[in-house]
């Protein structure tokens, strides 16, 4: 193995300063448990390794404007937060299930999305929540919605001078409720055969799915959010009969493939059980929150 630089900036001028000098040879370190594991096999060469540890981008905020996480944060932390596990079961729910326990204190939400595979866990909640990602660079900031960022298998809307630093989402609606679900071989530690993620609110007089996001891994060559599905969902009562007609129209939208942990059909039957059982849930947790609220 070539030697490599390591640098530590404190400041995220110092970092984009070191970033601007050599950006296709220099390489990120958040938690290093995707790069570190690339170097290692030979398959990422970078000259300089670039650790964003001390920018001060590991926080957690709540207001009345929203959500803010930085993109430091690691995932021990957003699966403990009070607030993301009460009212944002899909992100806390996909923060639990990445890796081990010592992977998620290692691990951060700006790593796990930056990888751009169409696996990553955290991308799908952050789709269906209408996430923007803000990034950093030397020519100032910008702001890219989730479903614009993630190109292609490991390609995503980030140039090579820039750093993803935060992610921000709104607060949830009334009777608001969503879900993660990921399928794997094993109980412990999975490797993604399928996820899906659900973030809905209801027509309290109706009860009527009022708006819906959803999101699929493994079912494109992206993350991928399922838009001709969540259109049709809108102002429909969840019942056998719209339950058919949306299995159908999300079959029309996904592109799984065959890999080594399944073959196409096998998740193309995957994904019809997935996208029942998250929005079951998902209606569920929205009618329990309406009932809190009206209790308060």
């Amino acid at each position: 193995m070539a030697e490599i630089s390591y640098v530590s900036p404190k400041t995220l001028e110092e970092a984009l300063t070191v970033l601007a000098r050599n950006p296709d040879t220099t390489a990120v370190l958040a938690g290093g448990t995707d790069l570190m594991v690339r170097v290692r096999d030979g398959k990422e060469t970078p000259q300089t390794l670039l650790d964003i540890s001390r920018l001060g981008l590991d926080k957690i905020l709540v207001t009345d404007q929203g959500v803010s996480i930085g993109a430091m944060t690691d995932l021990t932390s957003i699966v403990e937060h009070p607030v993301l596990k009460e009212q944002f079961q899909v992100l806390s729910e996909s923060a639990q299930e990445v890796g081990g326990l010592q992977t998620r204190n290692m691990g951060t939400i700006g790593g796990n999305v930056c990888t751009g595979l169409p696996s990553a866990d955290v991308a799908i909640p952050l789709l269906v929540l209408g996430a923007e990602f803000i990034l950093s660079g030397s020519e100032g900031e910008r702001i890219v919605p989730a479903d614009e960022f993630f190109l292609a298998p490991r390609k995503i809307d980030l140039r090579p001078d820039e750093l993803l630093t935060e992610i921000r989402f709104a607060l949830p609606p009334e009777e608001f409720g969503s879900a993660f679900i990921k399928f794997g071989k094993r109980k412990a530690m999975r490797l993604c055969i399928m996820n899906i993620g659900v973030a809905l609110s209801l027509d309290s007089q109706f009860g009527a799915i009022s708006s819906c996001r959803l999101a699929m891994g493994t079912a494109a060559p992206v993350p991928l959010r399922l838009t001709k599905t969540e259109a049709f969902l809108q102002g429909k009562q969840w019942n056998s009969e719209t339950e058919a007609e949306a299995v159908t129209i999300m079959e029309t939208e996904i592109k799984p493939r065959t890999s080594l942990p399944a073959t196409k059909e096998y998740r193309q039957n995957l994904a019809r059980v997935l996208l029942k059982r998250a929005v079951t849930l998902s209606i569920k947790r929205a009618g329990e929150s309406g009932v809190k609220q009206d209790a308060n």
